[in-house]
């Protein structure tokens, strides 16, 4: 009787995770479903032997945090909801893999995984493994994970080595993630779970780098590098307004040059939640948030009139570069008012 495995297979782009299913299933799959560009579960047409006994592979590919199908927010909650979904239908993990090659640079790699941490939980660290090359031991949050039983091995992709690995699963059983058991056990909104909350910080550093590249960039008058910085804050804002983060959004949003306070979105996206993920109606907004949106609106007309102000300001200064001005003392025949000449120079 063949006994079936399921493992989620994770990663960094480029990292060979469609590699390591071919070899892990001698190319002898097919694709059973897919849910949204890049996220696949691959299934072995054949069964796999190891020690006498025969077992069913199911991998499911994961994409990057980071991946370009999507922004980071909308990216990991689809996994988790996809995830949560399966908890629900009583499908678990017998295991993840987590890999990383040569060529993924470090901070990348170790910000990604910091989510993969939160989502999966130190429960689930004995069924999982690390493929990687890279020193990686003595550094958070690697060390966090292999003191809670995640095990380290090399990142080698042929076929008798990617065998060798699946032994590390066949007698583990499935587990519970973190996320599955925050959303669907407890109910949480996707933004008020591990992983979500550690996305949200996240976000929130790089919003306050790129507010200040911005800031830069006007004192400098470097108009490429602002306009760079202003498309990356309408990203950063539009992930984090997703993650119901609105108070954050405007305490850093509101050292932004007055010339770029359009940038201060009034109206928030809905957040990711986990009725949203199970098809129930959302929950209404609080009245502290109505009164959160209501300031943050004033907020956004007061600094747009500002900013219209500082406008007209330029416009003016402008045109007196390409004037200069003569008052006149007062004259009998027009009275004691002093007049005031302006000449246009050409």
């Amino acid at each position: 009787m063949s006994i079936e495995k399921l493992i989620a297979v994770m990663g960094p782009d480029e990292s060979d995770k469609a590699t390591f299913i071919d070899r892990a299933s001698g190319s002898r799959h097919r694709e059973t479903v897919d849910f949204f560009p890049s996220m696949r579960v691959s299934e072995a047409t054949g069964p796999i032997v190891v020690d006498d006994f025969e077992f069913s592979y199911r991998f499911i590919h994961i994409p990057a945090i980071g991946s370009a199908t999507g922004s980071e927010a909308e990216t990991l909650f689809t996994i988790a909801g996809i995830l949560a979904s399966l908890y629900k239908d009583d499908v678990r993990l017998n295991g993840v893999i987590y890999l990383m090659d040569d060529s993924t640079g470090t901070s990348d790699a170790h910000s990604d995984f910091e989510i993969i941490e939160k989502l999966c939980g130190n429960d689930v660290m004995p069924n999982f493994l690390i493929q990687t090359d890279q020193h990686i031991q003595g550094t958070s949050p690697w060390d966090r994970a292999i003191n809670a039983g995640a095990r380290c091995v090399s990142h080698n992709l042929d076929g008798w080595f990617v065998h060798h690995i699946l032994r590390h699963w066949y007698k583990r059983s499935r587990k519970t993630l973190l996320i599955q058991s925050e959303m669907v056990d407890h109910g949480l909104d996707f933004s008020q779970t591990s992983a979500g909350r550690m996305l949200r910080r996240e976000l929130i550093g790089q919003l306050q780098n790129q507010v200040e590249e911005l800031c830069n960039a006007r004192t400098w008058k470097l108009n490429d590098t602002a306009s760079a910085a202003r498309r990356r804050i309408a990203q950063l804002t539009d992930q984090l307004q997703a993650l119901n983060a609105i108070s954050e959004i405007h305490s850093v949003l509101a050292k932004l040059p007055t010339r770029d306070v359009d940038l201060m979105a009034p109206v928030p996206r809905a957040s990711l939640s986990a009725s949203q993920a199970t098809g129930a109606p959302s929950a209404k907004k609080s009245s502290l948030e109505e009164q959160v949106q209501a300031l943050a609106e004033e907020l956004v007309k007061t600094q747009r009139r500002l900013a219209e102000a500082e406008s007209r300001i330029d416009e003016l200064e402008t045109q007196m570069k390409n004037t200069t001005t003569l008052v006149l003392p007062p004259l009998p025949e027009r009275g004691p008012e002093t007049m005031t000449l302006r000449i246009k120079l050409t």
